[in-house]
């Protein structure tokens, strides 16, 4: 089943103006979503990288950074870097359950912003999620929360804790064919040609 969303998805470049959705994010808590000295220029350091915004009509409302991880090994990838998402942006407009979210993977961090980390690191690569219990944006929540849960139903697995950009992070492996096949067994949904 195929779900017709108003969504689109548009690789970073320098001649967006994303300032109301960097606004919006620093409103939100999302410090790390605040400006694109944050969101974008930490990453110029990186042998690789690429940043998604994700749009809702015209409407900045997400994004999500990957980027190369060389400590972590030569094909080595972290995805999900920067990840935000204006919850009222959502299809039903605004929290979905974890049912909906784990389940049904039905989440526009998972159906769009992951999906393209994941193709653009490559499906042969070893891709990682990083979390730390920091108190900036939902990084607690998504280190306490998401990622375990994540790992309970076998798409993350957690392999090391170690300093990375300034806090204590733990390294968590994407099992990218388990959540493939999940994502190709629930609905999915469509987005806007860019």
């Amino acid at each position: 089943m195929k779900i017709q969303t108003n969504f689109k998805l548009v690789e970073f470049n320098y001649d967006l103006d994303l300032s109301s959705f960097y606004k919006e994010a620093a409103n939100r808590g999302y410090i790390n979503n605040s400006s694109q000295a944050k969101m974008i220029d930490c990453f110029k350091h990186e042998r690789a990288w690429k940043v998604w915004i994700l749009y809702e009509n015209q409407t900045p409302c997400g994004s999500m950074g990957s980027h190369s991880l060389d400590i972590m090994g030569p094909n080595a990838y972290r995805i999900c870097a920067r990840t935000c998402f204006f919850t009222n942006f959502n299809i039903n407009k605004g929290l979905i359950s974890k049912k909906e979210f784990l389940d049904t993977l039905q989440h526009p961090t998972l159906q769009f912003l992951m999906i393209a980390c994941i193709e653009w690191a490559g499906l042969d690569k070893d891709l990682y999620v990083t979390t730390n219990n920091s108190k900036e944006g939902s990084q607690r929540r998504a280190h306490h929360t998401w990622a375990p849960l994540m790992t309970k139903i076998g798409f993350l697995e957690k392999t090391i804790e170690q300093n990375y950009r300034g806090h204590m992070q733990t390294f968590w492996k994407l099992n990218t064919d388990i959540f493939l096949e999940a994502i190709s067994r629930n609905p999915r949904w469509l987005i806007q040609p860019s």
